[in-house]
């Protein structure tokens, strides 16, 4: 008798355990989704910025927004969305990885980004010079609007400090800056 209790127990048990293990709880990892990985749309944070040694106002000069991600299938965690399928968010300049100590000479980078919902990251970044100071700089009123005589093209010079000047603007409004 314990020996027939036994084994009917031990079949109840094994077929419990088998229906068990058949049962689909959830789609695992292996499973392919459809995801993308984001982009910058638009971009209003200047590539570079130069500034003399202790004349620093990076943190004024960023945007307060950045640049324009974009997703066109899994979209970002609030994103705006869109009739197009495209989903899009802001890129603030509170997404930033870390200012930089830009107290001394070099050159510095500062880094934003987003996730979408997959996870995947699009960053945008921008460089910073500082210059420090020259002992002879030379001619010291080099700023204004000059005509490159190859091409015609206007490019304007604005002085950062005595001897350091950076073109901006090159090419003008709606010209190529090196044709």
């Amino acid at each position: 008798m314990k020996n027939k209790i036994l084994l009917i127990s031990s079949i109840v048990t094994g077929c419990v355990l088998f229906s068990v293990s058949c049962n689909k709880l959830e789609e695992g990892d292996s499973v392919p989704r459809p995801t993308s990985i984001p982009y910058i749309a638009i971009q209003y944070i200047e590539p570079a910025y130069v500034y003399g040694l202790g004349n620093t106002t990076i943190f004024s000069d960023v945007p307060d927004v950045v640049a324009i991600a974009v997703d066109s299938i899994v979209g970002f965690e609030g994103g705006y969305g869109g009739k197009t399928g495209a989903d899009s968010i802001k890129v603030l300049k509170s997404d930033i990885l870390g200012w930089p100590d830009t107290t001394g000479i070099g050159g510095y980078g500062i880094t934003f980004e987003k996730f979408n919902k997959a996870n995947y990251k699009v960053t945008i970044g921008s460089n910073i010079v500082i210059a420090g100071a020259i002992a002879n700089p030379g001619p010291t009123a080099m700023e204004g609007t000059y005509k490159r005589t190859a091409n015609g093209v206007l490019i304007e010079l604005k002085k950062v400090f005595d001897g350091v000047y950076v073109i901006d603007n090159p090419g003008g409004a709606g010209v190529p800056p090196f044709p």
